[in-house]
């Protein structure tokens, strides 16, 4: 049982020096002083996230029409009397 619970101590601490790192960041500034890259950076991503989208729902509804088209019945393949 000692074991056990000092590896929970063991995480407790983890947790607390990655929480201490993630709040002073890099070097201890913030924000970033590479921050104009960053806002780039998030603007292409939105922008590439937005268009996939996009183009996923347009690929998924023309699937969903090609699926649902409906066939005439008068085609080489059932063939149809022709009344003259």
């Amino acid at each position: 049982d000692a074991s056990s619970h000092a590896s929970v101590a063991d995480m407790m601490g983890w947790k607390t020096s990655a929480r201490r790192r993630l709040i002073g960041g890099a070097n201890g500034e913030w924000p970033p002083a590479d921050q104009a890259t960053a806002s780039k950076e998030f603007t292409s991503k939105a922008a590439a996230y937005g268009a996939f989208l996009l183009l996923l729902y347009f690929l998924l509804a023309g699937v969903w029409c090609m699926c649902n088209m409906p066939f005439k019945q008068d085609t080489m393949l059932f063939g149809a009397k022709k009344y003259e």
